[in-house]
Order: C-alpha cells, then sequence, then structure tokens
C-alpha cells in the first residue's frame, strides 16, 4: 500500500486549524508523501495494511473485524469487498460499512493517520465524514488518501458518508505525531471546557463584589 510514496503524485492540500476547546489543534493533507514529511510526523511509520487482510478472523456477516492493532466495526453489517481507491488508482479490497469506525486496540502512537478512503460504490466527491473521539470533525472529505496529525492522541475515529452509502477503507498507516503535544486526552476536552466556564464564573462573582466594596471606599 506504501507504493505510493515511491510513484504515485498526490494533490496536497495541508490546513492548520484551531480546534478550540472541544478537539486538538490538525493539520490534514490528501497527499501521503507530504504527511511523511516532518511537518506532520517523526520517526517510522506502520502500515495496518487493510487490504491484504480484510478478511483476517473474519466470518460474514459481522460487524467487527480484527487486522493487527485495530478493531473495524460498523453500525450495521461489516464486509470485505472489491472497491475502487482513487488512492491507488484501481479496484483493491477493503472493509466497508456503515458509519465505521476505527479503534486502536493497543497502546501506541494515535495522533497521526493516513487513510486509504473510498465508498463501497458510485462516486464520492467530498461525500465522506472523518469523526474523532475527541470531537474533531472533518467535511467533505473525498475519496482517496485523507492524513492528518494532531495535538494529542484519540482513541477512535469514525468514517461515513452524506448520501447514505457504505463508507470503504483500504488502509490505516500510523506514526507520531510531530505537532506539539497539549497533553490532552479524548477526555479532556470537555473538562477544559468544564474549567473555563468556572473561571469566567469566578471573574463575574469576583466583578460583583468590586462593585459592592467602590461605594464603600467612596464614603470614606
Amino acid at each position: 500500500m506504501l507504493q505510493c510514496l515511491r510513484g504515485w503524485a498526490c494533490a496536497s492540500l495541508v490546513v492548520l486549524t484551531s480546534a478550540g476547546f472541544a478537539s486538538a489543534t490538525s493539520i490534514t493533507t490528501t497527499s501521503l508523501q507530504t504527511w511523511t514529511t516532518s511537518q506532520f510526523i517523526t520517526g517510522s511509520v506502520t502500515d495496518v495494511n487493510v487490504s491484504a487482510n480484510a478478511f483476517s478472523n473474519f466470518t460474514y456477516p459481522n460487524a467487527t473485524d480484527t487486522i493487527g492493532n485495530y478493531v473495524f466495526t460498523s453500525s450495521t453489517t461489516l464486509k470485505g469487498q472489491s472497491f475502487f481507491s482513487p488512492a491507488m488508482g484501481y479496484s483493491e479490497t477493503g472493509l466497508v460499512g456503515l458509519a465505521l469506525t476505527v479503534t486502536p486496540a493497543a497502546a501506541g502512537s494515535n495522533n497521526s493517520f493516513a487513510l486509504d478512503l473510498g465508498v463501497g460504490s458510485g462516486a464520492c466527491n467530498g461525500c465522506l465524514t472523518l469523526k474523532l473521539s475527541d470531537g474533531t470533525q472533518f467535511t467533505g472529505v473525498s475519496a482517496g488518501w485523507f492524513a492528518f496529525s494532531l495535538s494529542n492522541p484519540i482513541s477512535s475515529f469514525t468514517i461515513q458518508t452524506t448520501n447514505g452509502a457504505n463508507a470503504a477503507i483500504g488502509d490505516v498507516v500510523y506514526a507520531a505525531s510531530a505537532l506539539p503535544q497539549d497533553g490532552g486526552t479524548s477526555q479532556t476536552p470537555a473538562a477544559e471546557g468544564a474549567t473555563l466556564i468556572m473561571t469566567i464564573g469566578g471573574l463575574f462573582v469576583l466583578l460583583g463584589a468590586g462593585r459592592k466594596l467602590l461605594p464603600k471606599a467612596a464614603t470614606v
């Protein structure tokens, strides 16, 4: 699957987003070659090779398949089938399902991924949505390579279409993110939001107390 690194040129798009209180800072690209640069990752990359192992430990019909350290589940029936992969330029075998969720089954570098995405049938021009466990959401994603690096690790991500078709994934490649890590996890954004609310609430209390003290100070 990594042969795209050697000979296949992909259009590149890099986007920097400030995720606010609900998600991590992220950068994205539609080029696998760009994702392997020091702007996105550090160290070596690991290829889960979904296409070659789409039927490993898999009994149809089922909603779950385990490949390497990753668990793939679907909200309906998960199946291995051929689909056209724009990333590779030909049809390949992958996992197909509605609301396809990918979960790392073991601890590791869960903050930078390159995904070979598609649909079970038909074309997909911006029909995919990628939702991360920390609240980050990428919309208008097209079939092909979509890669991203984050400022904190995530516990899972879900791929689904906006047109009701099955989403497809032909590969998952992961590495350590090159972005400075903020120490957050998929559970911390809500806590950070709560901390902000408490801080603002405290400021209002102090302002109220200050107004009560001002008349007293004026009469002295």
